[in-house]
């Protein structure tokens, strides 16, 4: 096993990665000036040394080595209420690499400031700006820890909304997420808990992701009808849209089949039949005009491995014949052609298994077959090739040079086009081009035409830079050309192409203009904007979320979020300086705006301007509370600049991949895994293709493990292990089966006869209601507390403790680590939502 033992320096790293995978912002001094606070951080820590090598061949994909920075001194202030004498109490590092940086500096300080929305709350931050500002925000965070309201840290209870008061910012973070166990930590720390003071993190290289069924998007449903029957698909872009999660609509565990979405399935497969049966003859092995039943056997065996992409058992087999069957009582024609609708309808086809075979160390071990289409999809998105499917049947698609070679034959084709396109249109939310509305009396010139060749020129400049060019990030984002024809030239006032290929596109140098790189493309400008003007909001968004991973909060509630008015005698900018001045609005929009200003030479539909209302376009912006990012800059070729050489927007690009490559969301185990990609990446100056390969390097792509059987955790020497899996070879869907009759239930722990219970409704209305209830202990003795509760209806969110099964109607509650134990005449709360 390979595991990469992290120094506590390289907490700021990994906590500042996590806040990346859950889409929280980080924050370091928005300063530009050179000296260093007691928050800076002097090294990017990494890697103290590696051990043996995990499972599969030797990968070039692992950190190196790294010094740790020296620890920043903790600097009390003798006005704020000192931290207590307990034997762990939190330093300075921890404090801003898993609550300053990743949520007080963005989520809280814009209103916990001295001028902010709660600065007569009691828990007020200081800023950046103040010398030592991380030793007082860690006092004043510390006291507000302390403070316990109905037996719960009212910091906890506040950040989650649960405080019998209320919290007017609603809830920053998540009952059972990991900024939640952050600061149940901080808080277990400061209450002397906490005995062991090591800060060391274990980076487990050899932990893969879940397993998971993964649905065919629509583009992929498309790509895969073309590349089995020969002929062009728009079936699936008529289906219902895929629900889209962090940005792309690929999340495994969103893309579920509804009925409507099942009978739009069942009407294509039908017409494909159809077509198909048009010229079969590529695709039946007999002639259609006096086929028999064995030519059908040997249709479903043969094509239907290309269907399902892997070996078709024969229980498979006889139950396909029996539909064959059905529809040969007319001809063989209907029966193949009742064949081909069924296969277009089964999972088999319409979902990508990635499950595995249990090995004997409870690891799940990916077939040759699921790794074929894990390479297929994830390069071209479509099925595997012959070349796969034969290298899968050969044994030759297992290790990670076997994968690499793959891969790289898949990326040099040009049918990887599809994941250069794909990934970066809807990274930055390019396809919305075509119906982002626009007003026509301000913008006639604004066309059906000039979308669709913008949307044309995002595609063509991706593949340029990744094929013609240096094909790295630095050029993507920082490139003085861009591909368009003629028409689109015109509309951005350039020099139209010299040189053309026969759609009329070509390569047009920008000189010394404003205009170059993704970020000044016509569809990423135009798209994030607004019907009838620029927005420094929607496009100060764009940099802070999509390239920074850092997702701000939702706007108080009743909080009129109308934006500025048109106003002939003033600037867009100056429009919204004066709106973001609103005290309730300020914290939010200084994280925006800033950043968005400096994209105001380009108007609403992505012209280049340089005065407005007769006033001259002052494009300076400003990156605030982002740790290797922010300072000023001056217009969009600045910015992309500043952005391509930030340790911030290289990790949050290296995210963004990964979410789409692997269809999931982030958690440790893939943040562990991602850490070697990105710094391969890094280290090959941000090459695309070393991110692209370096995430088929993981022991992601070869193997899983279940939620719900994790791996045996090891045995002393001489124990015996678990026997290899009887299951070899091809990993069959289960058939439906009968639930049984009684589902065991896991036996409840023991119930304290002193622990007394009161439960309040806080909340009810027709379909739920949310409960709160108060848990003390009436002994003399600590004791761990446990409840048994009836529950009316499904719980939906349970926050400060955990629960399981307890007969029917009931739940046994007990608390989480910072609260399961009660001291004498302690009380705490917690509470669950239900719907009903």
């Amino acid at each position: 096993m390979k595991k990469i033992h992290l120094s506590p320096s390289f907490l700021a790293g990994l906590a500042f990665a996590v806040s990346l995978m859950i889409g929280l912002p980080t924050m370091q001094s928005g300063c530009s000036a050179p000296q260093q606070t007691d928050g800076q951080k002097q090294h990017d820590g990494v890697v103290v040394h590696t051990q043996d090598a995990g499972p599969g061949d030797a990968s070039p994909y692992s950190q190196p080595d790294a010094i740790a920075p020296p620890k920043t001194p903790y600097k009390p202030d003798p006005t704020l209420p000192p931290l207590p004498d307990v034997p762990c109490p939190p330093d300075v590092d921890s404090f801003r690499d898993n609550l300053w940086e990743p949520i007080l500096s963005t989520k809280c300080m814009s209103c916990h400031n001295a001028q902010g929305a709660a600065k007569g709350s009691g828990f007020v931050l200081r800023p950046p700006s103040e010398q030592d500002f991380l030793s007082k925000n860690l006092q004043i965070t510390a006291a507000t820890a302390l403070k316990l309201e109905g037996g719960t840290s009212s910091l906890i209870a506040r950040a989650t909304a649960t405080h019998m008061d209320g919290h007017p910012g609603g809830a920053v973070i998540r009952p059972g997420s990991s900024e939640y166990e952050a600061f149940a930590l901080f808080v277990k720390k400061l209450q002397g808990d906490v005995k062991d003071c090591k800060e060391t993190t274990t980076c487990d290289l050899s932990q893969p992701g879940y397993r998971r069924l993964r649905r065919l998007t629509r583009d992929e449903f498309d790509n895969s009808v073309r590349d089995l029957f020969g002929f062009p698909s728009t079936w699936g872009s008529t289906f219902v849209k895929d629900v889209v999660v962090n940005g792309f609509d690929n999340n495994a565990s969103a893309l579920v089949v509804t009925p409507l979405l099942a009978d739009q399935i069942r009407k294509a497969s039908e017409e494909i039949a159809s077509k198909a049966l048009s010229d079969a003859k590529h695709i039946v092995p007999c002639n259609v005009a006096s086929g028999n039943r064995d030519c059908a056997m040997r249709f479903v065996r043969d094509f239907g491995r290309k269907m399902f992409r892997r070996p078709v058992s024969q229980a498979t087999i006889t139950r396909y014949l029996k539909v064959f069957d059905l529809g040969a009582k007319v001809d063989f024609a209907e029966g193949i052609k009742l064949l081909i609708s069924a296969m277009v309808q089964s999972p088999y086809f319409l979902y990508r298994q990635e499950l595995g075979v249990r090995d004997a160390a409870g690891f799940y071990q990916l077939t040759p077959y699921e790794i074929a289409s894990e390479l297929s999809y994830f390069f071209w998105g479509s099925t595997p090739d012959d070349t796969l499917l034969k290298a899968a049947a050969d044994g030759t698609l297992k290790t990670q040079e076997q994968i690499y070679a793959q891969a790289k034959r898949l990326l040099d084709s040009p049918k990887s086009n599809f994941l250069l396109e794909r990934f970066f249109i809807q990274w930055l939310d390019a396809d919305r081009i075509l119906h982002t509305p626009k007003d026509q009396k301000l913008y006639p010139g604004f066309t059906e035409a000039i979308r669709n060749a913008m949307l044309e020129e995002t595609k063509r400049f991706v593949r340029h830079v990744f094929r013609d060019g240096e094909g790295t990030l630095t050029e993507l984002l920082t490139a003085k050309y861009s591909i368009m024809n003629k028409a689109l030239a015109q509309f951005y006032k350039v020099s139209a192409p010299t040189k053309t290929d026969a759609s009329g596109y070509g390569l047009v140098s920008f000189g010394q203009n404003e205009r170059g790189g993704l970020l000044s493309l016509g569809a990423v400008l135009a798209t994030h904007a607004r019907p009838n003007d620029s927005s420094p909001v929607h496009r100060g968004l764009l940099v802070r979320e999509k390239l920074l991973c850092q997702h701000l909060p939702p706007p108080p509630a009743n909080v009129d979020t109308t934006p500025p008015g048109l106003d002939p005698t003033l600037t867009t900018r100056e429009r919204y300086s004066e709106h973001a001045k609103n005290p309730v609005c300020s914290g939010c929009h200084k994280m925006i705006d800033p950043i968005g200003f400096g994209f105001e030479s380009f108007d609403g539909i992505g012209l280049l301007r340089t005065e407005q209302n007769g006033h001259p376009i002052d494009n300076k912006g400003e990156i605030i509370n982002s740790p290797n990012t922010s300072g000023t800059f001056t217009g969009v070729r600045e910015l992309a600049t500043k952005l391509v050489q930030s340790a911030d927007v290289q990790q949050c690009v290296s995210v963004q991949y990964m979410r789409w490559a692997y269809g999931t969301k982030e958690n440790d185990k893939l943040l562990c895994l991602l850490g070697a990609v990105q710094q391969r990446f890094v280290g090959q100056k941000l090459k695309l293709r070393e991110l692209f390969f370096g995430l088929t390097q993981t022991i992601h792509f070869r193997a899983r493990i279940s939620k719900d059987f994790p791996p045996n955790p090891p045995k002393p020497d001489g124990a015996a292990s678990e026997p290899p899996s009887a299951d070899a070879g091809v990993v069959e869907m289960p058939a439906e089966q009968e639930p049984p009759e009684q589902t065991q239930v896991p036996e409840p722990p023991p119930v304290n006869s002193l622990i007394k219970v009161e439960i309040k409704t806080q909340s009810k209305w027709e379909t739920g209601y949310c409960n709160q209830i108060f848990v003390t202990n009436d002994g003399k003795v600590d004791a761990d507390w446990s409840i048994r509760v009836k529950v009316d209806g499904k719980v939906k969110q349970l926050w400060n403790a955990v629960s399981q099964p307890s007969g029917a109607g009931y739940l046994q509650f007990s608390g989480v680590h910072w609260n399961k134990t009660l001291k004498p005449g302690q009380t705490i709360n917690f509470g669950f939502c239900a719907d009903l």
